[in-house]
Order: C-alpha cells, then structure tokens, then sequence
C-alpha cells in the first residue's frame, strides 16, 4: 500500500491514550497491516507515579517486526514527569508499526500518548 498524503489527508482524527506500565512491552500506539494509514505520534509522557521510588521506562518502536530502541532505561524521579516525544519532534508510524513503552516495575508509571491517524 501506499503512504497517504501528508499535505493534504483524506482523513484525521486526533486520540489518546493513557496506560499503567507493567514489565513487558505495551503497545500503546499500533498502526495495523493494511491499515492505509500513518500515525503522528505527537506526545508521549511518562509519569512516576510510585510513592517513595525512582523507576526506569524504555520506549521501542516496534518497525514491521523489528524492534528499535528510541529510548533505554531512562530514569523518571520519583513525582516526575519524563517527555519522550513532544510535537516538535513526533514519531510517525506506518504500516504495521507500534510503539512499545515497558516499565522497571508494574503499577509505578503512568504512560500519556496523543496521536493523529492520517488517511
């Protein structure tokens, strides 16, 4: 399939997302096969919201099956909030891509994504 226009999409529609982290990779944005379109990826937040206990927060773009680390082991202080993608450098994803956020330990961070799906 062909990526859709970027200047001027048949189609937009602005989401959000909001995730409590666990250990394992989490999709928090996914583009499926087939799809025709691209996702904007324009925020990103990662909030720890643990008590007492810096945490750790790696974020992978998941490219077709292969896996692209955009972020590793980053430390969130504790009642802090980590911007990993923001509008003035946002993520696209295409055809079959997804972005991935995994956290040091479950319950202790808060994920916030805002996306767009273009057609």
């Amino acid at each position: 399939m062909a990526a859709p226009n970027l200047i001027n999409p048949t189609a937009l529609t602005s989401r959000n997302g909001q995730f409590l982290l666990t250990t394992s990779d989490q999709a928090v944005v996914a583009n499926a096969a087939a799809s025709g379109t691209v996702v904007k990826i324009s925020s990103l937040y990662i909030a720890n919201i643990h008590a007492t206990d810096p945490q750790t927060v790696t974020v992978t773009l998941n490219d077709n099956g292969t896996a692209r680390v955009l972020l590793n082991a980053a430390t969130v202080p504790v009642n802090c909030t980590l911007v990993v993608i923001d509008k003035e450098s946002p993520v696209n994803l295409e055809e079959n891509d997804s972005l991935q956020v995994k956290a040091s330990n479950t319950n202790a961070l808060n994920a916030i994504v805002s996306y767009e799906v273009m057609a």
